[in-house]
């Protein structure tokens, strides 16, 4: 289904106006870019270590100066980008999310941090006996991460920089209540 649409800009593009905004030296610019380069399709940084080492090496940088300008990368929209893994990518968004309760924010990060495993696979009763939670708040919790937050924050991004239009091959027509295909 296309409940949802594709934005124009690719994701390096939006990142890169949000960088702008940003008050950074030129070298932490230039960190910044480099791991908005390192994001893979789903907004997900894989191989950090390869990607900091690379970072440290070209620019004489510390690897702690890269974590900190990764940290601010992954304040940027959409929420949960620059994630390592899918654990970080939904801690950060329940960090961002603008919860009423510190309490919610607390428990739904505890629930992610050690039972993300067996909340995938419906493992309610495990997650009920380690933590203590009612199983219906396990339920609720798990429906919560499911239904507003999001594994994959670059899905509405497009991929490259040009914009992809659908050309139908044929035309479908109606002429006294019968469907036609035309070439």
């Amino acid at each position: 289904p296309l409940d949802r649409y594709i934005v124009d800009e690719s994701l390096t593009e939006h990142l890169t106006k949000q960088l702008e905004l940003e008050s950074l030296s030129e070298l932490d610019q230039q960190i910044a870019e480099q791991l908005i380069d390192g994001l893979d399709t789903r907004g997900y940084i894989l191989d950090y270590t390869r990607l900091k080492q690379s970072i440290c090496t070209e620019l004489n940088v510390a690897e702690r100066k890269v974590g900190e300008i990764l940290k601010i990368v992954q304040t940027f929209e959409p929420e949960g980008v620059g994630a390592r893994t899918l654990k970080e990518c939904l801690l950060i968004q329940v960090h961002e999310y603008n919860f009423e309760s510190e309490e919610l924010r607390d428990t739904l990060s505890v629930l992610i941090k050690n039972h993300l495993e067996d909340l995938a696979a419906s493992r309610y009763n495990k997650i009920k006996k380690a933590t203590g939670f009612e199983k219906e708040g396990v339920l609720q919790l798990s429906e919560f991460i499911r239904d507003n937050l999001n594994p994959n924050p670059a899905s509405d991004y497009s991929q490259d920089n040009f914009t992809h239009h659908v050309v139908p091959s044929f035309k479908v027509t109606v002429e006294e209540g019968v469907l036609k295909v035309e070439n």
